[in-house]
């Protein structure tokens, strides 16, 4: 199987599973950063960031006194 097989097949695994998170188009974030950022953060409501029509990024809030440490081991 080649890469673009294994790409699409994960790209569209991952589009069932997130069908209720709010998407946003890597273009509207870039011109709102400080807004979906904050957003994020005080509704507590993961976004997935697309770019060229498929998901590309996953941002989820922190939750209060989660210890950085544990999400990068």
């Amino acid at each position: 199987m080649d890469q673009k097989s294994k790409v699409g097949k994960i790209t569209k695994k991952a589009s069932n599973i997130t069908k209720n998170i709010k998407k946003i188009k890597a273009t509207a974030v870039r011109q709102n950063f400080q807004e979906v950022v904050d957003n994020v953060h005080y509704t507590k409501e993961a976004i997935i960031i697309s770019k060229y029509g498929k998901p590309w990024v996953f941002i989820q809030p922190l939750d209060e006194g989660q210890n950085l440490q544990e999400l990068v081991e």
